[in-house]
C-alpha cells in the first residue's frame, strides 16, 4: 500500500502544509479515545513539504493495524 500522510493545519485542500513539526498516529473507538491514547502506531517529523516520510516497514505495519482494527485512525500532532 503506498500511502502520502501530508501534516497540514486545517482538513481539506485549503489546509497549509505544516514543516518540520512532530507527528504521531494513534488509534481509538472515539475521537477522545485517538487523542488520549499514548501508543502510538507510527510517529516522526515532517518535512520541509509538511510530509510524514513512512518507511516500508511503517507502512506494512499502519496497513495491518488498519486491516484487523474497526477502531478510528488520527495524525495526531502532540501539544
Amino acid at each position: 500500500m503506498k500511502t502520502r500522510i501530508v501534516v497540514r493545519d486545517i482538513d481539506g485542500a485549503g489546509g497549509v502544509p505544516e514543516p518540520n513539526i512532530r507527528w504521531r498516529i494513534t488509534a481509538g473507538a472515539t475521537e477522545l479515545d485517538v487523542v488520549a491514547n499514548r501508543v502510538a502506531l507510527a510517529e516522526g517529523e515532517t518535512d520541509s513539504n509538511g510530509e510524514a516520510r513512512l518507511s516500508e516497514e511503517t507502512r506494512a505495519a499502519l496497513y495491518d493495524a488498519w486491516r484487523h482494527a474497526s477502531a478510528e485512525r488520527a495524525l495526531v500532532r502532540p501539544p
